[in-house]
């Protein structure tokens, strides 16, 4: 099921995706998932009433189906932005955000103190931003070509105060760590990725991409504590380029 899921983000999207992409808005397919998402949300019995997480059992898919790795910019995805929707996230249900956000975000604050800064993303499904990291294309000692590292990993405070539960968390690491690999393929063109993962546990999502199979993505990769390197298969560059 993970292997399917990842080669869904990055595979070739249609012409309709594509121009919808570039310019920022849903197709209709998204739109319709989307629709079905909320939907589900709404038949389902509500834990938590303020919170738009409490969704039934089409959760994961529809909103996996929606989620996009996009720059991180003025004005609906500025770090501002992102940080006023999580602070409500975490006011619904009474954390105080002033002490809950200290220290986790500082990378961020420090990166967009004078404006947007290119080498952060967030992942969003078109109306919330569930994730955020930072991405950078650079040379090391021991790769011949560019790579791309995933680092500074941050996620919405309904995924860490119990408002969307593990299986919604482990979702959006996926759809997060796909993202990366789209961008590798496209506009950070890149042969290797390092990953690196919030803690070693939720290296456990990711395990299975580990196994040698004929329908993988990648021709290497491994998991060491919180750190996912992976190499895409030639075939899969030549088809991205």
């Amino acid at each position: 099921m993970l292997l399917y899921l990842l080669r869904r983000s990055v595979s070739q999207f249609p012409p309709e995706f594509e121009t919808a992409r570039r310019h920022g808005r849903k197709t209709r397919a998204q739109v319709v998932g989307q629709t079905d998402y909320l939907r589900a949300g709404r038949q389902r019995k509500q834990t938590f009433s303020r919170s738009p997480y409490n969704t039934g059992i089409n959760f994961c898919i529809n909103l996996w189906l929606v989620m996009r790795l996009l720059p991180m910019k003025e004005p609906d995805r500025s770090w501002r932005s992102i940080k006023g929707q999580w602070k409500k996230d975490a006011e619904s249900v009474g954390e105080d955000f002033s002490t809950f956000s200290t220290g986790s975000y500082a990378a961020y604050d420090g990166l967009t103190k004078e404006g947007d800064h290119p080498s952060l993303y967030c992942l969003s499904d078109g109306e919330r931003i569930h994730a955020a990291c930072q991405v950078s294309r650079l040379m090391m000692s021991k790769f011949p070509d560019p790579i791309l590292r995933a680092r500074f990993i941050v996620v919405s405070p309904v995924y860490e105060l119990g408002i969307a539960d593990a299986g919604q968390y482990a979702q959006t690491m996926v759809a997060l760590f796909s993202g990366i690999v789209w961008l590798s393929r496209d506009t950070m063109s890149a042969s290797h990725i390092r990953f690196f993962l919030r803690s070693p546990g939720d290296s456990q999502f990711f395990a299975a991409l580990q196994a040698s199979t004929p329908g993988s993505l990648f021709s290497k990769f491994t998991i060491d504590g919180a750190l996912i390197e992976c190499s895409l298969k030639e075939d899969e560059m030549a088809e991205s380029a």
